[in-house]
């Protein structure tokens, strides 16, 4: 008896701790269940992240591959342009040398042209004062001519009235 007792008060704790060690046991497991829940929420939630992340990759690198498009276009354009800036310098200083040769040319004919037209009213200046000597000259002789046709006509009236007295004599 005295063991059925002792088997019954064993079997009692045993029971006891069994029902302890079941309490425990599923404590533990709605504890394990909870942290596997948040662990799966965290591990969608990263997921989820990721997929996000990939997709923001995948645009970056299109957006990467569009901006060195861009770029390489823009490089070509610049190359481009420097050429053409390089064509029109080179333009600008050929018509810059031409625009000063025909400057030069056109100043050259401007002092001939000046040069003839200083020689030009100096020679019309020299006939002028030649023509005007001339003229004096001239002035002169008519009135020399004039004088000495006066006196001739004179000597003419003279001797011709001689010539009528004498007839009348």
């Amino acid at each position: 008896i005295q063991l059925k007792n002792q088997l019954h008060a064993d079997y009692a704790e045993e029971k006891k701790s069994h029902e302890k060690t079941r309490s425990d046991l599923s404590s533990t497991t709605n504890q394990l269940t909870k942290q596997n829940d948040d662990l799966n929420t965290r591990l969608q939630n990263t997921r989820d992240e990721l997929i996000s992340s990939q997709e923001q990759l995948t645009e970056l690198k299109s957006q990467t591959a569009t901006l060195q498009s861009t770029n390489q276009t823009l490089v070509q354009q610049r190359s481009q342009l420097k050429e053409e800036v390089s064509t029109l310098q080179s333009r600008i200083q050929m018509m810059t040398s031409e625009h000063q040769d025909q400057q030069k040319q056109k100043t050259k004919r401007i002092t001939a042209l000046e040069t003839e037209l200083t020689t030009e009213k100096n020679t019309a200046n020299k006939l002028r004062n030649q023509l005007r000597e001339l003229n004096i000259q001239l002035k002169e002789k008519v009135a020399e001519r004039t004088d000495e046709v006066k006196r001739l006509q004179k000597e003419f009236d003279n001797a011709k009235e001689e010539l009528l007295g004498k007839e009348e004599i």
